[in-house]
């Protein structure tokens, strides 16, 4: 009995760090993350505060309700599942995102001092791991063994990581202001954040990043006398800017053409290389079609004497599927050329990864308008787009889920399934704007236009990430602390 009064003694020291377990695996361990949650819940089974967690429960019940409707109708449609194995496969993966803000709600010690200790953990966390990052990615890039800018994250998805990196900018600038941080670290943390973002050519990284700032800059001229006059510069010159961009990208691009000779410039090519010019490059595109846009990029004639004048570094290139030299280099501009090209010049979805999201979505809608109420169960996701895929160019190694995840939650659950996951959100953008909270409504925006974009609770570290920002973000005993009141 002494030793379960020590441990119950303990408890908020055990729960503190646990999360900071969790926030360490969030970043780079699946491990980690895993083994945190699961020994929390045990922890909270057997020494846990239960008064405490019905208390606060009853306090956060809306929110509580609205995670268990979500997984909740998942776990209903395992009766209409063939493929039951999938189902609970599903159903695991989105435990994440309901069990543990549950758990941090009901349970945590919402105390400042241990709050800010676990973001500061947090920022140094990732400043080592941007900075390990980008040292692996640069060798690679020396050594020629980059194949695709997602090498740049070392330790799991770029996508996610991103996306944890651009909204802890928020986190960052949020504490600073309640003085929580030193100003020159903190702004020296946004600062490598946001060139990491930026380099990572990881769009809803970049578009998260983005409404940072625009909800900072906003809040800001909200505040300020002159906000009028600066507001109408700024969207004068985002408009200008706007405008020039579109401009460009619409802008038509030059035929590259093919080679005339194809026997002569595949005699050219063997020359410089072992791989077949008839077959695949490294990223599984037609060889020869990869040369002539290479060449095109470079305003060279598509000919064999201008593939056989080529450099090595542009044969490892074009061997490595780059269809120009800044694409090579992992620059921005090269996604965005690629981007141009996909939009205006390539026909098949195959390999292209904008072409591919457009099947995706209309593949999905199309399940979604033939099962509109229920869904064809969270089992059988795979097997019904594999099905509808069967009337699309897209190949076997090309069809994948929608990208999309109300999309994915529709053809699972049907339109009950999305009304649950818009509850989610929209109940807690009011409790952001109600309690003055510009994280918390933040991290909505940032989670509603990401899941537009990717099947964000699809994963064990987006399903975690979603969930325990909810629990950090929106549990009535912390709101106070993520309050502008308090500025």
């Amino acid at each position: 009995m002494s030793g379960f009064a020590w441990m119950q003694a303990r408890r908020d020291s055990v729960y503190f760090f646990l999360v900071g377990v969790f926030l360490f695996g969030l970043a780079c361990s699946k491990i980690a993350m895993s083994a945190s949650f699961l020994c929390y819940a045990l922890f909270f089974l057997l020494f846990g505060n239960k008064p405490l967690f019905w208390t606060r429960w009853h306090n956060n019940r809306l929110l509580i309700g609205s995670l268990l409707f979500f997984w909740g109708i998942h776990a209903l449609s395992l009766f209409w599942s063939e493929d039951l194995f999938s189902g609970w496969n599903g159903l695991r993966v989105r435990l994440s995102m309901v069990a543990f803000p549950i758990l941090l709600i009901t349970t945590f010690p919402w105390e400042k001092h241990r709050i800010s200790m676990l973001m500061k953990g947090l920022f140094v966390l990732l400043s080592v791991l941007m900075v390990l990052n980008l040292v692996h990615y640069l060798t690679l890039l020396h050594q020629q063994s980059f194949m695709d800018i997602r090498q740049l994250s070392w330790f799991g998805s770029h996508i996610r990581f991103g996306i944890l990196v651009a909204f802890s900018t928020a986190l960052c600038m949020h504490l600073m202001k309640a003085n929580f941080l030193n100003k020159k670290l903190a702004w020296g943390y946004v600062l490598l954040a946001s060139c990491y973002v930026l380099y990572s050519q990881t769009f809803s990284a970049i578009l998260s990043l983005f409404l940072v700032y625009v909800v900072h800059i906003g809040l800001f001229l909200w505040r300020t006398k002159w906000s009028k006059g600066v507001l109408m510069v700024t969207t004068a010159v985002s408009i200008i800017a706007g405008w020039m961009v579109l401009s460009d990208f619409i802008a038509p691009l030059k035929q590259c053409g093919s080679f005339e000779n194809v026997e002569e410039a595949a005699k050219a090519w063997s020359k410089k290389s072992t791989l077949s010019f008839y077959g695949k490059d490294k990223k599984n595109q037609a060889l020869q079609s990869t040369c002539e846009r290479y060449l095109c990029s470079m305003d060279k004639t598509i000919d064999p004497e201008s593939l056989g004048s080529l450099p090595k570094a542009c044969v490892k290139d074009i061997e490595n599927g780059f269809t120009d030299q800044h694409s090579a280099k992992g620059g921005f501009l090269g996604r965005y050329n690629e981007l141009k090209y996909e939009t205006q010049l390539a026909k098949d979805p195959n390999g292209h990864s904008y072409l591919q999201r457009v099947v995706y979505w209309k593949t999905a809608l199309q399940i979604i308008v033939k099962y509109p109420l229920l869904g064809v169960g969270i089992g059988d996701i795979d097997s019904a787009l594999k099905k509808a895929y069967l009337t699309t160019p897209l190949l076997p190694e090309f069809q994948k889920r929608p990208h999309n995840m109300f999309l994915t939650t529709g053809v699972s659950c049907g339109i009950l399934g999305i009304i649950g996951l818009l509850f989610i959100m929209v109940l807690m953008s009011l409790l952001g704007v109600k309690n003055a909270s510009w994280v918390l409504f933040l991290f909505v925006l940032i989670s509603f236009c990401t899941m537009l974009l990717e099947d964000s609770l699809e994963t064990q570290a987006g399903s975690s990430f979603f969930g325990f920002f909810i629990g950090f973000l929106a549990c009535k005993e912390v709101l106070p602390l993520w309050s502008l009141k308090n500025d």
